[in-house]
């Protein structure tokens, strides 16, 4: 009798407490968003001057940048909301590149080669604390000028960005616009610096200010 009654208030004690509801899991980040992006293109290896032999073996090349300003009013699901992030390309240029391929409509191209492309999306906590929100991945599969000169601006497409990531199955643009135009077209055109010296161009800058964007969208 007595184990039938302890078995009978365990049984009760059972019933009579609350279980908490499980935590609902994050929304998975979806829609479109547009942001200002800041930073610069680098290559491993300057390209050389139009007037020069190009680089002899394949050249890196690094994208990386700020974004800032971002349009979430198409964004759907997430911990937080984006507030902002960073996005980092990553590639490599075929041998025998150089300044003279960018005498015309089109920006270095490392399409042809393994890249990668990475936005990280973060928000802010409730207490000001700055937290990651998702992460985007994907190739790079297009490369185009903004304009008839390769100058105006440069453009890079992605394929669809990783299914189980942030805006999984959305596309990626980055559009490039230069701080320092003149610095390409110099390099481009053979042209010589102040120093009298071919100019070579290690890396060149981009700013939101001169309406640099990444734009993810269906």
């Amino acid at each position: 009798m007595r184990r039938i009654a302890v078995l009978g208030g365990l049984v009760a004690a059972l019933v009579l407490v609350p279980v908490a509801p499980a935590s609902a899991a994050a929304v998975p980040i979806s829609g479109s968003i547009t942001c200002g992006i800041t930073g610069k293109v680098s290559f491993g290896t300057p390209l050389r001057n139009a007037s020069l032999d190009p680089n002899r073996g394949r050249t890196a090349v690094r994208i990386q940048a700020t974004m800032t300003d971002c349009d979430v009013s198409q964004v759907q699901g997430g911990r937080a909301a984006i507030t902002g992030g960073t996005v980092s390309v990553s590639g490599l240029l075929d041998a025998e590149s150089g300044c003279a391929d960018l005498d015309g409509p089109w920006p270095p191209d490392f399409t042809f080669e393994p890249n990668h492309f990475a936005a990280k999306w973060t928000g802010v906590r409730s207490g000001g604390a700055r937290l990651t929100v998702g992460q985007s991945r994907a190739l790079v599969t297009w490369a185009d000028a903004m304009g008839p000169s390769t100058a105006d601006g440069w453009q890079y497409d992605t394929e669809p960005i990783n299914i189980n990531d942030a805006f999984g199955d959305n596309y990626a643009t980055l559009r490039l616009m230069l701080d320092d135009p003149a610095l390409v077209d110099a390099c481009a055109s053979g042209a010589t610096g102040a120093n009298g010296k071919p100019v070579n161009l290690s890396s060149v800058s981009f700013s939101a200010a001169k309406g640099s964007q990444l734009v993810v969208a269906p």
